[in-house]
């Protein structure tokens, strides 16, 4: 995190998957590593503060080693396998705040 109070701050985060045993999988026996990265970056604009938060920097998703269709249902019914990585890609999203009095 890099900050520079009252004005901005700066933020990245990774997390490593590693290899994920996987049971009943048609598909593999193991899940492929990944890394998770996030970051966030805050500006202080007076009364408002503007939020930038980003997720899955760098797009990984399960369904670009597998199928998570079955190509045949289990014992009980179930069509899917289980889920091992992220199943959505990038995500971006910005709020603003507005704060009626200035906290110091």
């Amino acid at each position: 995190m890099l900050e520079n109070p009252g004005v901005y701050r700066i933020g990245i985060e990774g997390i490593y998957y590693g290899r994920q045993v996987l049971d009943d999988d048609p598909y593999a026996g193991q899940s492929k590593p990944y890394l998770y990265a996030m970051a966030i970056a805050v500006r202080q604009l007076g009364p408002l503060e503007v939020v930038a938060n980003f997720e899955n920097l760098l797009n990984v998703r399960q369904t670009d080693y597998q199928s998570l269709v079955r190509p045949f249902p289990t014992v009980g019914g179930r069509w899917t396998t289980d889920v091992w990585g992220p199943l959505e890609g990038f995500m971006a999203n910005v709020a603003v705040r507005y704060r009626w009095h200035n906290v110091k």
